[in-house]
C-alpha cells in the first residue's frame, strides 16, 4: 500500500487531526517488478553476446555498451558512457564521424546504417585491429538511437594471412618440382628426338631404334610424373572410387615414403559423393598425418572410415608424443594455435563443422564427423550444404597395445 497523510486544521491553524489516504499500489508493484527483470535479461543476453554492441544517441555520445566491447576495446563500459563513439575509431575516421551523423541527421542518407562494412577499430592502447560494422536505427520516445554491433575480423584476417602464404609456398614448391622434373624430362625427350633425327639421316637405323626406344620410356615417365602432381592437386576423383581408394592410397604412400606403420580401415559401403566434402576431408587427413609425423614423431598411424545410421565419421589416430603446446588456444587455453591445426578447422568450417582439439600426453586422434544425407547426393549437388564437427581428443584404449 502508498499511503498519504495530511494535516486538518481550525480555523486558527491549529492542527486538529490529520487525514490519511490509502491506496492499493499492487499492479505497480507488480509492474516495476517486471520492468526490472526484463531490463535485466536484456543485460545479461547483451553481456553474454560475443560481438561488442554499443549504442549511441543522435549526436554520438554513448549511452550503453555490453562486456564485449570492454573485451575488445579495452575501455570498462562505465568509462564509455557519455563519450563519443569516435574514441572507438582511429584517424581518419574518428574526425569524420560527427560530420557523417550531422550529414545523416540533415539528408537522412545513410552510409552504413543498414549495410554493414569492415572497418578499423581502435583499442584504448592505441593498436588498431579489423573489425565488420554494422548499425542499425530505432525510434525512441521521439528521438533516434543507433545500435552498432561490432565482430572482431582479428582471427579471420590471421587465418587469411597463413593460408596465403601457405598457397604461396605450395605454388612455389609445384613450379620447382615442374622446373626440376618435367621441364628437364621434356629437354631430355627434345635432345635424343635430335640425335635420333641425326642418326636417320646418316642411316645408323638400328642406333635410331634404341634411340627412339628411349625417347618413348622418357615420355612414359613424364606423363607418370605429370598425374603424380595433378594428383597432388586434386587427389579424389568421384568415379574411380572416391574418398575410400584416395585414403587407402595416402596410407600406403604415407607408409613408403617415412617408414612409418599407416593403415586404411573402413566400415561400411555409404561413400562421400560431394567432391568438394570429400577433398576436405581427405586435407584434414592428410594434415593430420604430417601433424603426427612431423610433431607427434609418430611410428603408428591408423586411418580410420565409418558409417553408422546418420552419420559419417573420418578419423586419423596416432601413437606420438601429443600435440604441442601451439595447438591450445584450439583446446581454448589462449596460446595461439599452429597453421596446421587452423587449416583443418578452416577446413571443417566449409563443410559447416566446428574444430577443436584437446591432447595429453601420448596418442592423438582426430575426429571428424558429418551428417548423413537421407539419400546419395549427385554431382555438384546441395550436398555441401550437410553439417559437419570436427573434434580431435586422446583415443581410448592406446595404441601401445596394437604395436
Amino acid at each position: 500500500m502508498s499511503i498519504s497523510a495530511s494535516p486538518i486544521r481550525n480555523v486558527s491553524g491549529h492542527i486538529i487531526g490529520a487525514s490519511k489516504i490509502a491506496r492499493d499500489i499492487t499492479a505497480r508493484k507488480l509492474a516495476e517488478a517486471a520492468l526490472r527483470e526484463g531490463e535485466q535479461r536484456t543485460r545479461a543476453i547483451l553481456d553474454g553476446a560475443v560481438d561488442a554492441i554499443v549504442t549511441i544517441d543522435e549526436f554520438g555520445l554513448i549511452e550503453s555498451a555490453n562486456r564485449a566491447t570492454e573485451r575488445l576495446f579495452g575501455y570498462p563500459v562505465s568509462e564509455l558512457i557519455g563519450k563519443n563513439v569516435k574514441v572507438l575509431m582511429p584517424e581518419p575516421f574518428a574526425d569524420n564521424h560527427d560530420q557523417y551523423l550531422q550529414n545523416y541527421r540533415r539528408s537522412a542518407k545513410p552510409r552504413i546504417i543498414g549495410i554493414g562494412r569492415e572497418v578499423t577499430g581502435l583499442h584504448r592502447n592505441g593498436n588498431t585491429f579489423p573489425i565488420h560494422l554494422s548499425v542499425g536505427e530505432v525510434q525512441l520516445e521521439g528521438r533516434r538511437v543507433f545500435t552498432g554491433f561490432v565482430h572482431d575480423l582479428t582471427d579471420r584476417r590471421e587465418l587469411e594471412r597463413q593460408i596465403i602464404e601457405a598457397t604461396g609456398a605450395e605454388q612455389r614448391r609445384i613450379g620447382q618440382d615442374l622446373h626440376d622434373g618435367l621441364c628437364q624430362d621434356l629437354v631430355g625427350i627434345a635432345m635424343q628426338a635430335d640425335h635420333a633425327l641425326r642418326q636417320l639421316q646418316n642411316s645408323a637405323a638400328r642406333d635410331a631404334e634404341d634411340t627412339v626406344r628411349g625417347i618413348a620410356v622418357s615420355v612414359r615417365q613424364a606423363a607418370t610424373d605429370t598425374r603424380e602432381l595433378s594428383h597432388g592437386l586434386h587427389p579424389i576423383d568421384i568415379h574411380e572410387g572416391g574418398l575410400p581408394i584416395a585414403l587407402e592410397a595416402l596410407a600406403a604412400k604415407t607408409s613408403l615414403s617415412f617408414n612409418v606403420r599407416c593403415v586404411f580401415r573402413r566400415d561400411g559401403d555409404w561413400e562421400v559423393r560431394d567432391d568438394m566434402t570429400a577433398t576436405h576431408l581427405y586435407r584434414i587427413a592428410q594434415e593430420a598425418i604430417g601433424n603426427a609425423i612431423k610433431h607427434g614423431k609418430a611410428k603408428q598411424i591408423i586411418i580410420s572410415l565409418s558409417c553408422s545410421k546418420v552419420r559419417i565419421a573420418l578419423s586419423v589416430q596416432d601413437n606420438g608424443v601429443g600435440l604441442p603446446q601451439s595447438a591450445g588456444a584450439v583446446a581454448g587455453n589462449g596460446a595461439p594455435p599452429g597453421i596446421g591445426l587452423q587449416t583443418m578447422r578452416y577446413r571443417a568450417h566449409m563443410v559447416g563443422g566446428a574444430f577443436d582439439v584437446h591432447s595429453k600426453g601420448r596418442n592423438t586422434m582426430v575426429r571428424c564427423s558429418i551428417n548423413k544425407p537421407a539419400a546419395p547426393p549427385r554431382r555438384g549437388s546441395a550436398a555441401r550444404s550437410r553439417r559437419a564437427s570436427v573434434s580431435v581428443r586422446l583415443p581410448t584404449p592406446s595404441l601401445a597395445s596394437q604395436e
